[in-house]
This record gives C-alpha cells, structure tokens and sequence, in this order.
C-alpha cells in the first residue's frame, strides 16, 4: 500500500513477500548437469511436433534473401533507407525520373521508364563515336563481368538478378552517368539540360542512398570510353555535374564537399588505356554469351518510343507532367472535361466522350458556314505541319498520320469555334454551364 505524506510519496513493502522472492530468484541456477537439463527441457523432446522441428532446421541454413553476412564488410557501401525512416516519407527516398543500380529496377518498365529509353541513346551515341573501336561494347561487358561478384558485394542485401541481367544493367548505367558528365561539362544540347525540372530531378535521384552504383565501375569503364588527355577526369567531371546545386553531396561512393572528396571504399586508379586495359578487362569477352551481346546491341539500335532525341530542341514544348509529380495528386493534371491534344488521347471514347461529340458539332456549323472543300483544305494545311507538330511534344505520338492529322484539325476547330461564340456572345451549353 502507499501512503502520502505531506508531498512526499512512501511505499510500505511487505518484507515477507520481498524475501519469498528474493528465495526464488537465489534458487535459480544455471545447468551444468544432466540434472539441470532435464530441469529445464520439463516438456519431453518425444512429444515435439517432428514436422515443426523439420521445419526450423530447415531454415537455419538458408542463404540470407535480404541483409546479407557480409554487409557489415567495408567493400559493402550502398544500403536500403532503414523501414522507420521510410515511413516519415517515402516519396522522399524514391527515384524521381531515373533508376540507377538494383535497388529500384522493377520500376524501369513503368513510372522511369522514359529515363531507360535515355540511358539507350546515350549508349548509342558512345557505340557510335568508338565505331573504330570494334568490340568496345564486348570489352565494357567483360570488365565488368570481371567485377560482377565485387560489385555485388558493394549491396547490404541480395541482388536477385542473373549475372548477364546485372552486368547489362551495371554498364548501361555507368555509361549513361559517364556520357551525362562529358555532356555537361561539354555543354552539350540535351533535354536533361535544357528542362529545368528535368535537371534538378537528375540531380535529385543520383544523390538518393539507394540509387547507388560502385564508383570503381565508373572509374574502370571511364577509361574504356575515353582515354584521351582532353577528356575531363572522372572526379572532376563529377563535381562539375554536381556543384552547380549542392555544396555537399554523397554519390556514387564518394563523399564531395567544397574543398575535397573522399571514396567510402578503396579503389584503384587505372590512369591510361594501353596499360590498363588487361587489367580492366579480366574476362574474356570470347567467353560472353553470344545471344545476350545481340540482345543489347538490338536495345541500343531501338527508337525511343517515349522521351524523342529532339525533346531537347526549343520546338519542344509540350511534355508529361513528371510522375513524381503527379504522386502527390493525379487528378490535378487530368482533364475533367474534354481531351485537347494526343496526351489523353485515349480517354476520348470514354469519360471524355461528351465533350468528344460536342468537338464535332462545332466543326459541323463551322462546315455549314464555309464553301465547298474547305475542310479538305484544312486537313491539307496540317498535313503540311504534321512533322513541325509532332515535334512540339516530348515524346512519340503513336497514332498514325491520318488520326494525328484529324485530331489536331478537329481540336483547333473546337478551340477557334469555342472563342469565337464567346466573343460574340453566341453561348452554348459549355459556355453557359461548363466555363
């Protein structure tokens, strides 16, 4: 029981259920004997579940699908962001446009996969300016097909890629950051550069924990690429690229500040191509398999069919709001009413569809107004400025040259028709009750 006295708290204790305990604790020893053992295994082994005890010896010398025993190694860099910090806010550890490593590869086939179709071109163009080099792509595959198993030892978790499928991803990724620092520090046109958002997103994603790759893949294919005395040294390529937004940044297993830089893990230094080339290449590019070299050099040959190589142009203006953007609120970027353009081509036979009819009734009193053949002479015209069109939008159109064509004079007719009946005061159903 307590009592209270004054303000100060008391606790009467009652010394023989104290002592009791005190007993019991003291009579607790530990089991150095057979006596002790059957002490305490008090349920007999006989009567355990023989399917359950199966089970768990089963588990107990299963390779580790996660955190793997060597993540707390030095060579082992690159980590998830822990769960508990995730669940501040996700969004803030997730790429944004790009998947660099293994870590976010599924989501190259869906919200990033823009971005893939780019880190393509960007190896074309390499393959392109080292056509005299015959068997450069084989070379890259193989050296780092020799650092396949280090690399994979820079992740705290198992990677769950077959070897062609990791090597592929590790030098279309390398290639891509290499080509992407020449470009900057060449000013080079790219639409990267030239879309503001697109930049700082870049940016954004190449800085981010879990979109890592190991800087000696980096070091060893940056050689491979470019070994002339003009070419910018990797490191200072890379704080070209990054200094113009971050005083301080980690990346690619560096840690960059504004007077110095430092790699979380040892690396060596191949310096010239000649006399590093054995070395960066210590597998035998005979010994790649020969579908698997046909398969990349078919993916780098493809055309893009979303982000166009003239994207980057001044008379690209209409692009997709970037999917990080529209996670925070899709229906902020969809239209309610009606579809004007190809980018929500396909919702005009669905809950657009009104809006779709009402388009054709305007172009059928516009008709009904004008001489014979002047929706032939229509079409004509954007005909004539189909290509210019189609280079206004970032990204391949995929409707054909008569649907294009049709959409683009049935849109600018509603538009045109639409400001016409407002500014004669002609109000219609849309202008009464929809404007």
């Amino acid at each position: 029981m307590a009592e209270a006295t004054g303000e100060a708290h008391t606790v009467a204790v009652d010394m023989g259920v104290l002592q009791d305990c005190v007993s019991q604790q003291s009579s607790i020893s530990s089991p150095t004997s057979e006596h002790g053992k059957k002490e305490i295994a008090a349920f007999r082994r006989e009567a355990l579940n023989p399917n359950w005890v199966s089970s768990i010896n089963g588990k107990i010398p299963l390779e580790p699908k996660k955190i793997k025993s060597s993540s707390a190694s030095e060579s082992c860099s690159i980590h998830r962001v822990p769960s508990w910090l995730r669940r501040k806010n996700s969004d803030a550890y997730d790429p944004k446009v790009i998947s660099i490593g293994p870590l976010h590869y599924e989501k190259r086939e869906g919200e990033l996969r823009a971005m893939e179709e780019h880190k393509w071109r960007y190896l074309h163009d390499i393959v392109s300016r080292k056509q005299e080099d015959e068997g450069w792509l084989k070379d890259c595959l193989a050296a780092v097909k020799g650092l396949e198993e280090r690399a994979r030892n820079c992740y705290s978790e198992v990677i769950p890629l077959d070897s062609d499928s990791f090597v592929e991803m590790m030098v279309l990724d390398a290639c891509f950051i290499l080509e992407l620092f020449r470009r900057e520090w060449n000013h080079h046109d790219d639409v990267i550069f030239e879309l503001d958002w697109l930049k700082l997103a870049t940016d954004y994603d190449l800085s981010l924990m879990e979109n890592q790759i190991p800087f000696f893949i980096l070091q060893r294919l940056s050689v491979l690429i470019d070994s002339s005395d003009s070419s910018p040294p990797l490191v200072e390529s890379a704080l070209n690229f990054f200094f113009s937004n971050y005083s301080t940044v980690s990346i690619l297993d560096i840690e960059v500040s504004e007077d110095s830089f430092s790699w979380r893990t040892p690396i060596s230094s191949p310096t010239t191509f000649e006399d590093d080339r054995e070395e960066i290449v210590s597998f035998r590019r005979e010994d790649l398999n020969r579908d698997w070299i046909s398969s990349i050099e078919g993916k780098i040959l493809l055309e893009p069919e979303i982000i166009k190589s003239s994207s980057a142009s001044e008379s690209c203006s209409i692009h997709r709001v970037p999917s990080w953007l529209r996670r925070k609120n899709s229906d902020a970027y969809d239209p309610k009413v009606i579809s004007i353009g190809p980018l929500h081509y396909e919702k005009r036979k669905g809950e657009l569809r009104a809006a779709e009819e009402h388009k054709w009734k305007y172009l059928q009193a516009i008709v009904s107004r004008k001489h014979e053949g002047w929706l032939e002479d229509c079409l004509a015209a954007v005909k004539g400025l189909e290509e210019r069109a189609r280079n206004c939008y970032s990204e391949v159109i995929p409707l054909d040259s008569d649907s294009f064509v049709e959409m683009m004079v049935l849109d600018g007719c509603f538009i045109l028709e639409l400001f016409r009946r407002d500014f004669n005061k002609d109000w219609d159903v849309i202008l009464t009750h929809l404007l």
